[in-house]
């Protein structure tokens, strides 16, 4: 049960008005009080009363419905996809134009280059925001959705040195769901791939695979 919202003041009487309102409609009243500490918990629209020691399970119970309801009441976010590129930007800037054509601002784009070149190029196809260089994308790497980029960015060293063993290690152990196209110009073949030319790579990435995890409005 939602609290009720009192009129607008200062952040500690609203804090205190919700409380009260939730107590009341809870029947939080006399006695019990006594088994709740003073603390109250603001989790975005959500209003927790923590139990001190009684009936543990009726708080979880309480606190999974108020989180429940903040969910369904929260707008989603569209999902963060990082592309990842060095040198001169080019294969990044290909795929950030295929996947505006298809999800167009449905879908937020990072685009983070290993230099300034690259991410200006990615910048140009349309990207939502960017930024260059190893603490960027060691920074990101974690807190996107999906990466996309070339098989080299999980490889230290490659791009002829541009990736780093840091952006590689943050790019490799980032939760997010990594899309790589298997090219590089590194002495490495990935067994049982067929050869296949960029473009029609990229259009299987954005058409298939990126496809299997989002669907296009």
């Amino acid at each position: 049960m939602r609290a009720k919202t009192r009129a607008a003041g200062p952040p500690q009487q609203k804090r205190k008005g919700r409380a009260d309102d939730f107590q009341k409609e809870n029947d939080v009243t006399g006695s019990k009080l006594e088994s709740f500490r003073r603390a109250v918990v603001f989790i975005d629209e959500v209003i927790i009363i923590c139990y001190s020691r009684n009936d543990p399970q009726h708080f979880l119970t309480k606190v999974q419905i108020f989180y429940s309801m903040n969910k369904t009441n929260k707008k989603s976010d569209p999902p963060r996809i990082c592309v990842i590129d060095g040198q001169g930007g080019g294969i990044g800037s290909t795929v950030i134009k295929k996947l505006k054509d298809l999800f167009g601002e449905t879908v937020e784009i990072i685009a983070m280059g290993t230099n300034a070149i690259a991410t200006a190029q990615m910048l140009k196809a349309r990207a939502n925001r960017g930024a260059s260089g190893e603490n960027a994308i060691v920074q990101i790497a974690g807190k996107v959705d999906i990466i996309i980029g070339t098989v080299a960015i999980i490889m230290a060293h490659s791009m002829m040195g541009e990736v780093t063993p840091k952006m590689a290690e943050a790019v490799a152990s980032s939760p997010a769901q990594k899309l790589l196209i298997p090219l590089s110009q590194e002495n490495v073949e990935i067994v049982g791939v067929t050869p296949i030319p960029l473009p029609h790579l990229i259009e299987t990435l954005v058409q298939e695979n990126l496809k299997n995890l989002y669907e296009p409005p």
